[in-house]
């Protein structure tokens, strides 16, 4: 029997009943199975069971296998049906600890910790959340395609997209702190990461690039009305690549302030358009520019102020060209680290008493219970006055019985709000961004310079 034969024909031999090709299978997949599913159980013992059972399974129910799929991805989400069912029946957390690495079988055990730097990196990967830590594993380390790990996480191939580039970007900025680890370039970043002969991720982080922001004449351009005519569509931002000179000439009737660019730029570069269409998806700049090995990941960041502009157009080199494109709108985050933890930290049994001890504004079924009135008012009219400053409110809500928790900061004359709920587990932080806090009665909302508004939380006067 052949071992350099694929899954699929080991698994077709298989079929034909030839015992060894499974066995070869079993060989080939165990210890990373184990692996994988301890990212989910907090035992060794146990993972080694689960995996037993999927091989198991998959022997007695041979002829289920669909070969549309690779092998792989079918073993890994029984794998992960199994592990999830053996947490629910235990009542177990799902958690992955490190400490547990070190229990592993030796062959894993050699490809993780052969050394202290990989020792660290795996302290580093552990410290993501657990749906971080998981896409990095089945796409980083062991090269699923996002179509694969849709069906083992059971989430829609841009779900696994955008999942994967925030879990790579969390983990590049927790890195790149430490100097021992990277060497930084002034006009790229390369981060290649090796564990054992398995590569991480190959990251280049573009830091040399130009950008210059317009508008879109529809005055002159009648037969243009709708981005959606030439341009891609992702989280509320239009996008398009323009590859070569000729269709450069033609997208300049439309944006007279395109990034400058003549016939030989093109050989080595290319131009990325990018446009919103209200507040929140104009007046951006683009904070960085990286590509892994399908996708060119670009940021965008909202500018202090709002100058009209609609279009942000970029010159990048061909090096970092890839099929694929995400926009990401990263949201402008109160910060608060003078005088709160972080929003994300609070635990989900913080209580009123501890949050009038932390100095937030604390509101209880409608009714102001702290006795800091005058500071929030006077909070209030210096935001609305650009004096810079930061509140936290904790706004308890008799009719769903829920805790919500409410940063305000105002910097530079932009108000900047985030809002958890941490009654309930899973909730994202919702940020919103404007100019003003109006009060309408005994509700308070924010307002940006065109007119839209969110409202933030109400109490009785």
């Amino acid at each position: 029997m052949k071992k350099n034969l694929s899954d699929q024909e080991l698994y077709k031999e298989f079929l034909d009943g030839n015992q060894e090709a499974f066995n070869i299978i079993v060989k080939r997949h165990e210890n990373n199975l184990i692996y994988f599913i301890m990212k989910y159980v907090n035992s060794l013992e146990s993972s080694e069971d689960i995996a037993q059972e999927s091989f198991l399974y998959i022997f007695k129910t041979k002829k289920e296998y669909d070969f549309k799929y690779s092998f792989k991805t079918y073993l890994y989400t029984i794998a992960k049906s199994r592990a999830i069912n053996y947490l629910k029946n235990r009542k177990e957390n799902i958690q992955f600890d490190e400490n547990n690495v070190n229990l592993l079988s030796t062959d894993i055990d050699n490809i993780l910790i052969e050394n202290e730097e990989k020792e660290g990196l795996m302290r580093t990967i552990n410290t993501l959340k657990s749906d971080y830590k998981m896409v990095i594993y089945l796409k980083d380390i062991h090269g699923f395609t996002y179509k694969e790990i849709s069906k083992i996480l059971d989430k829609t191939p841009s779900q696994i997209k955008m999942l994967i580039h925030r879990a790579r970007k969390e983990l590049r900025n927790r890195i790149t702190k430490n100097n021992s680890m990277y060497k930084i370039f002034i006009n790229f970043i390369i981060i290649s990461i090796f564990i054992g002969s398995i590569a991480y991720a190959s990251i280049i982080v573009y830091n040399n690039f130009i950008q210059k922001e317009t508008k879109t004449d529809f005055k002159n351009n009648p037969d243009y009305y709708d981005y959606s005519q030439d341009m891609q569509h992702y989280d509320g931002i239009y996008y398009k690549k323009i590859e070569t000179y000729n269709n450069y000439l033609i997208d300049l009737k439309k944006w007279s302030g395109l990034v400058e660019m003549t016939e030989k730029d093109f050989e080595n570069s290319f131009v990325v358009v990018i446009a919103g269409e209200n507040y929140h998806t104009t007046g951006l700049y683009i904070s960085n520019i990286s590509a892994d090995t399908e996708i060119l990941h670009i940021d965008l960041n909202k500018k202090d102020t709002y100058d009209g502009s609609t279009i942000i157009s970029t010159k990048v080199s061909k090096d970092l060209n890839r099929p694929n494109i995400i926009v990401h709108n990263n949201p402008n985050v109160p910060n608060m680290s003078t005088k709160y933890i972080k929003i994300e930290d609070i635990p989900k049994d913080y209580s009123q008493e501890q949050a009038i001890a932390d100095g937030c504004f604390v509101i209880s079924a409608n009714q102001v219970i702290s006795n800091n009135r005058e500071l929030f008012n006077t909070f209030i009219e210096n935001c609305n006055n650009g004096i810079d400053g930061i509140l936290r409110v904790y706004e308890y809500q008799e009719l769903t019985n829920c805790v919500q928790i409410i940063d305000i900061e105002c910097k530079n004359k932009i108000i900047n709000t985030s809002r958890l709920n941490i009654t309930f587990e899973g909730n994202h932080v919702v940020y919103s961004s404007g100019n003003k806090i109006n009060s309408n009665g005994n509700t308070y909302s924010i307002s940006d310079e065109i007119g839209n508004s969110k409202i933030l939380f109400s109490f009785e006067s």
